[in-house]
């Protein structure tokens, strides 16, 4: 009989999940179930030892704390983990997710094939002080922007549709006042000189509020989507992120406007003293170099994930 383990953010999103409806969603795959939430104490010692199948409800930001467990867990001699995780997407943006192709939260009924598993290979980095790692995205540019501004504004709503809408506005906003940053980048023997609206290593295929810049990115890709926007695309990405405002089902081609290289290591620094890393601001970056190369996965996801 396996044994499950629920990994749950009660707060995640619109918070509108319980510890009674994730059991009641899961039961049907085995009555052997382990509950865990990520704001209990007692996730600090939390293991994935005996455990079977994990359900990982949340967004973005518990699937980057269930790596954070599982590397530090590796740390300490920890083989990596063994068992697949199941992502339910409570969070708001759940840009993970629909890498996953998985893109709405579940009400009764979870279904999957039994080889959709991917690794989720992640971005090591080394440079700055107190980051290490990505799983979305690190870069420069506007996406730190709008991070610094969402995080310091008094917008709010309790709907996650609405908060996308309000930050991809905000984007827009962003995009058209912008200073470009001088970015230098060495990777594979070539050296990239300019000034940039963005630069972005990515993991995943979207950014901020659903913004696909990487259309073509898997989880297991062994390597990132260097993904670069020059100063005179900005009228093309702005037209995008506006088409993408007023949910036109064609935005338009990103290669309208976004430079992709593919890389397995790389050198990046910036004019800039703010950069990100995932949803996080680092506002004491350096200026100097930071080297971000990828690492092989040391957590299946199951993809493909169909909800009822």
């Amino acid at each position: 009989m396996q044994t499950l383990q629920i990994i749950h953010n009660p707060t995640a999103g619109k918070a509108d999940h319980s510890k009674a409806f994730l059991v009641n969603l899961v039961k049907g795959f085995s009555p052997r179930i382990n509950y865990i939430s990520t704001k209990d104490d007692a996730w600090k010692a939390f293991e994935f030892d005996g455990t079977d199948l994990v359900f990982l409800a949340g967004g973005d930001g518990t699937v980057r704390k269930v790596f954070e467990k599982a590397l530090l867990n590796k740390e300490k001699g920890s083989e990596k983990v063994t068992c697949p995780v199941v992502l339910l997407p409570f969070g708001t943006a759940n840009n993970i997710a629909r890498t996953l192709n998985i893109f709405t939260a579940p009400l009764k009924m979870i279904a999957y094939g039994e080889g959709d598993v991917e690794r989720y290979n992640y971005g090591d980095i080394e440079g700055l002080k107190e980051k290490d790692f990505f799983i979305e995205s690190a870069g420069f540019g506007i996406f730190p922007e709008l991070l610094s501004i969402m995080k310091n504004s008094n917008i709010y709503s309790d709907s996650p549709g609405k908060k996308m809408e309000l930050a991809l506005e905000q984007l827009i906003s962003i995009v058209k006042d912008f200073k470009p940053e001088k970015i230098k980048i060495k990777t594979g023997g070539i050296t990239i000189k300019g000034s940039f609206l963005l630069a972005e290593l990515m993991k995943i295929k979207h950014i901020g509020p659903n913004v696909e810049l990487a259309p073509e990115a898997s989880v297991s890709d062994e390597y990132f989507h260097l993904v670069l926007i020059p100063e005179e695309k900005r009228k093309a990405l702005e037209r995008y992120l506006t088409n993408t405002l007023e949910n036109k089902e064609e935005p338009g081609s990103v290669s309208n406007f976004v430079m992709t290289l593919r890389v397995k290591s790389v050198k990046i620094k910036s004019g800039s003293a703010v950069m990100h890393v995932d949803d996080e601001l680092v506002k004491d970056y350096s200026g100097k170099y930071i080297r971000a190369e990828v690492r092989k996965g040391i957590i299946p996801f199951i993809k493909n994930v169909r909800f009822s």
